[in-house]
């Protein structure tokens, strides 16, 4: 699932969605890419921040 915000007015039959103009979603990513005119893709904070925290252990790991 791709969390987007909804840039136009739009319903997606196939998910039985109605998508308002400045409201977030989750939708299936072939979705979200399908309707890339209709949706800009948010970046999850909690993954990145995840991943940063991974990153910094592992740096830590190799430096002793």
């Amino acid at each position: 699932m791709t969390k987007v915000k909804c840039l136009r007015e739009i319903i997606i039959p196939k998910l039985g969605l109605h998508c308002l103009v400045g409201e977030t979603y989750e939708v299936p990513a072939e979705i979200a890419n399908g309707y890339d005119d209709s949706f800009k893709k948010l970046i999850k904070a909690k993954a990145k921040k995840a991943e940063t925290a991974e990153n910094k252990e592992s740096a830590t790991e190799e430096d002793k």
